[in-house]
């Protein structure tokens, strides 16, 4: 599908701004119904009448709660035009579909790396539907200072350009559920100091729980990632599988990928500002992961 979007001027509206008048993702007259998590998702997940808690991100509070719990799958936005509801958007959940559903089951059991390798084999598809769904769930959810996605966001989705800069990890959470966190900062290490929360122009961080598939797609240009530890339910050292960038961590073993809970599953990840991801080689980020995890009780 050859796809043209308008060029973005220094005045273009925010995603917020243009939501009810324009198509978020082509910037045509917008109106058409569309699931923020998709309809197939939800009941797939079995969540679809299950409360979801619109939270406020700042970086003074942290997350807060706001208005009233909807049921999941009324969660919906008229921020999209029927064309690519029906076209591109249509066409990529149904690709994904058959990749997903097995493994967000609520009595999916399997928790091993192999599991994951349509995941793996399936990337760019993957961090499409990811960008597509990060911008729709942040349609229906109150965004604060930390919470709306950089306006670049839909456009990544649009015209399939994901930016390489992009790290995903994935495991599975014992405690299934729906969650989601979407923001702009990241908890930074420079100097072997921690500082609060910094943001990039084009930054997000998009954590996302399936029943037990957790998803976390992330990008922080000129920053480099490493992991903390963390333990499964039986006290071993656990550890999600990465599955962008490659090369550059360790593989998981097969026993690792096991996360008690959403929070400690999004708390693996610590960013650096420094080199790139794809100029750092896989011994220096050992080293880093190692020195940060000293640092981490």
């Amino acid at each position: 599908m050859n796809l043209t979007r308008a060029v973005l001027s220094p005045s273009f509206p925010t995603l917020s701004e243009q939501f009810s008048r324009r198509c978020v993702f082509c910037l045509q007259p917008a109106g058409s119904k569309e699931h923020a998590l998709p309809d197939w998702l939800a009941k797939t997940m079995g969540v679809e009448k299950e409360p979801s808690q619109p939270g406020l991100i700042s970086a003074a509070r942290g997350v807060e709660p706001q208005g009233n719990p909807r049921a999941t799958g009324k969660l919906i936005t008229k921020g999209v035009c029927q064309n690519c509801n029906n076209g591109w958007m249509h066409d990529l959940e149904g690709a994904v579909r058959p990749i997903l559903a097995p493994l967000v089951t609520q009595d999916f059991a399997s928790f091993n790396k192999e599991a994951l390798e349509p995941l793996a084999k399936n990337l760019p598809l993957l961090t499409r539907w990811l960008m597509k769904t990060a911008v729709t769930l942040s349609m229906v959810a109150p965004r604060g200072d930390l919470g709306s996605l950089p306006v670049e966001a839909a456009e990544w989705a649009y015209l399939d350009a994901v930016p390489a800069s992009c790290m995903l990890y994935a495991g599975w959470i014992e405690d299934a559920h729906f969650s989601k966190t979407l923001g702009r900062g990241f908890r930074m290490l420079k100097d072997g100091v921690f500082h609060g929360n910094q943001t990039h122009k084009t930054s997000f961080d998009f954590r996302l729980q399936l029943n037990h598939l957790g998803l976390r797609f992330v990008n922080a240009p000129d920053a480099t990632w490493a992991l903390t530890s963390c333990c499964n339910s039986a006290g071993d050292l656990c550890s999600p599988q990465i599955l962008i960038p490659h090369g550059h961590f360790e593989a998981a073993t097969n026993d690792s990928n096991l996360f008690r809970n959403f929070f400690e599953f999004s708390n693996v990840c610590v960013l650096a500002t420094g080199t790139l991801p794809d100029k750092l080689n896989a011994e220096e980020n050992y080293k880093m992961s190692d020195s940060i995890r000293r640092l981490i009780p």
